[in-house]
């Protein structure tokens, strides 16, 4: 009877790792620092940057809020904004040498320039509005600027 007490609080005991460290749970865990750096891997400096996901993601905002303003004398801000954006993204466009994506920036640096104003308006107007703001946020996520290393 004794004996198999024994083997039933042998089976019911905790596990605990052997005490040779004081850290001996991290390294059970983890198994030591050569698995850590192993899950975690070396840093390694990036090789591009998306320079163009900031002034696309504010340029479609910019864009959308616009539609509010649209028939109004306020809407010249909007064509700063969206004219100056666009110019920015073409500056990033031709860093990254995808000139493709100029296609569809160029013409709405010229659409929405402040200086020569094209009288627009109507459905096409607006649907326009929308067209510009999805250019924007597909140039900035695809748009991948190299790194240079000095």
């Amino acid at each position: 009877m004794a004996c198999a007490a024994r083997l039933v609080d042998s089976i019911h005991a905790p596990l605990r790792p052997p005490r040779t460290h004081p850290h001996s749970r991290c390294q059970l865990l983890f198994g030591g620092r050569q698995l850590w750096r192993h899950l975690m891997g070396t840093p390694v400096a990036p090789t591009f940057t998306r320079s163009a996901l900031a002034p696309g993601l504010l340029g479609a905002i910019v864009l959308l809020a616009g539609l509010a303003l649209l028939d109004s004398e306020s809407f010249n801000i909007i064509r700063y904004a969206v004219s100056i954006l666009a110019l920015i993204i073409c500056v990033f466009v031709i860093q990254a040498r995808s000139w493709y994506w100029l296609i569809g920036l160029v013409p709405i640096a010229v659409l929405w320039n402040p200086i020569v104003i094209l009288d627009l308006s109507g459905q096409g107007w607006v649907s326009a509005q929308f067209i510009a703001a999805i250019v924007f946020i597909i140039v900035g996520l695809r748009t991948k600027v190299p790194v240079r290393k000095d």
